[in-house]
Order: C-alpha cells, then structure tokens, then sequence
C-alpha cells in the first residue's frame, strides 16, 4: 500500500511548552543550515529534549510514539536478519540473492514508513519535537540502515574474502554470534522502548526517569552475560577469542552498548544517546549531532586496506 502524506490536524494540538520546544528546534535547524555547517547532513530534532521535560504526552500522542518506535525496530529487525541470512549462507558454500535482499529491506523501510504515516497527525509528531512526519520517517529510515550496518559488521568482521575458506570453528563461532546477536538487540529495543514509552505516556519525577533508565540498562547488561553462556555449547569463550580477536564480554558490551542507545534515537529526549563512534572498534557506527560518521571499521587503525584510520572508504 503507498503511504499518503498526513497533513491534517487532529483534535488535540501541542500544549504550549511542546509548542515552544518545537520552535526552538525549528529556529535551531534553519539556523544549522544557514551557518557554516550547512553541508554536513541535517541531523532529526537538532538537540534532543532534557529528560526531565520529556514525556507525559497523553494517550493519543504516546500512542503515536510507540508506533514510532517499535516501527523502526521492527525494520532494524529485519534489515539486520536479512543480512544475516545472507552471510550466513554464505558461509556455508550457498549463494546470497543480493538484489533479492535489498528489496526485502527497502519494503521493511517502506512498511515501517506507511506504519506512522496512517498513525500519527503532524500536531502528534510536532508535540514528540519532530519537525514533521517527514522527520520521523527519516529517522526510522536512518535506525534501519545505523542498525543494519553496525550489527553486520560487528559479526561479520572475522569472514575472510573467501566466505568457504573460514575454518569449521570460526563458522560455527559466527553462527553463534549472530544467533546471540539477534537475541541481544530484540531484548535491548524491547527494554529501552518498554521504558520510553512509559514516559511518554505518564508523568514521572526526575529520579525515578532515572532509576528507570538504570534498571533498564542493568537489564540489558544482565542479559548480554546470560547469552555468552549460552554459547557455550558452540563457541566457547577461547574459540570465540581465536575469531575476533577480543573477547565475548568486551564484544557483546558493544553490542548491548549501541543496541540501546540505537533505541532511544527515534525518541526525541537527551536521556538516552549514542556515544560517539571509536574508529577500529570492529564497528560501523554513528555518531551524535555534529560529527561524522564513519564509512567503515575494519577493526584497525591502518591506512591502505581499504578502510582508512579514521574509518573513511578508501
């Protein structure tokens, strides 16, 4: 089905400090664009909301925030599980219908896009400090793609150039990994909009947002350790150390690191942000407002490879 553009107002418009918060972000993008940064990407909301303002939007406008949310979700979901699929195969000797796959990711893009354009108003999405629809949607397109690469080449750095040349161990370790991987960020994304959606909806004194946002984290953090274990059986922790050359607890904090913040960029608020990206990490990430992402990681810092020391294609 084609999305058609929402323009219409519903019944309940922006309070008046949403109001205001909207146009300081506005006045901040067109200020952006007309200074000296104006050739580096415009990036959703400009500065994100303080926790501590964010939040308790009503029934209506959280509704339209969840969809927001668990849309790009379930397009990063599914990006990254395509993916997946495809290397794993790979792997094993088969071949990857590479157009095939990019199709099935642009209609999880177009799917995730028509999801919150038949969901939320403009009024709805200008109280959540998004400039427009057309913003939300740019964001869970930008979720989609940051998940997408991040996962594939955190998991996939290990593969030679010869996918069937990788050794029975660092296969199955690489199976494992993607197998613990996809668990890890569908418990990540559901922890962190579980809480981001509460907020949303009601009211909650500054501490306890806090506290929120501890529990979450340690619930994160608690689950990336139960999934090593798990791996166990497949991958022990000296094999999974032999193909990356780290090991398990240090891999799945950056995974569990960049899973959550990941989460809490389609949520305009300051609470929960993606630190800034480290060049050599293994990683393919993002960074905040301002700053340039990376094109590549080849987990070095070594020019000539194709993946320069600052992590720019060569």
């Amino acid at each position: 089905m084609t999305r058609r553009p929402s323009f219409a107002g519903g019944p309940h418009g922006p309070r008046r400090s949403s109001i205001l918060r909207t146009l300081i972000a506005t006045a901040m993008a067109v200020a952006a664009l007309c200074g000296p940064l104006a050739d580096r990407p415009v990036r959703a909301h400009g500065v994100p909301t303080p926790l501590d303002s964010w939040g308790a939007f009503g029934r209506r406008i959280a509704r339209c925030q969840r969809v927001i949310g668990r849309s790009a979700a379930v397009c990063g979901m599914n990006a990254w599980k395509i993916r997946r699929d495809c290397h794993l195969a790979e792997l094993n000797g088969l071949s990857c219908d590479e157009a095939a796959a990019d199709a099935a990711v642009e209609a999880a893009r177009t799917s995730a896009i028509n999801a919150v354009g038949n969901a939320c108003t403009e009024q709805q999405v200008a109280t959540l400090v998004f400039l427009g629809t057309y913003e939300a949607e740019s964001d869970i397109v930008s979720f989609c793609r940051q998940l997408e690469d991040a996962a594939v080449s955190a998991v996939f750095l290990p593969v030679p150039a010869d996918p069937a040349t990788a050794t029975p161990e660092a296969r199955a370790c690489l199976a494992s990994t993607a197998w613990a991987t996809t668990k890890l960020l569908g418990t990540s994304f559901e922890s962190r909009q579980q809480l981001l959606d509460r907020i949303a909806l009601d009211s909650y004194p500054l501490p306890q947002k806090h506290a929120m946002v501890a529990a979450s984290t340690a619930s994160i953090a608690g689950n990336a350790t139960a999934l090593q274990s798990l791996m166990d059986p497949t991958c022990p922790a000296d094999a999974f150390a032999r193909t990356y050359g780290r090991d398990r607890a240090t891999f799945f904090s950056q995974i569990a690191s960049r899973a959550d913040c990941l989460a809490g960029r389609t949520y305009a608020q300051g609470g929960i942000l993606c630190p800034p990206a480290v060049c050599g990490n293994g990683m393919q990430e993002i960074n905040n407002v301002m700053q340039q992402d990376e094109e590549c990681d080849d987990g070095n810092l070594v020019d000539g490879d194709g993946c320069s020391s600052t992590c720019m294609r060569e």
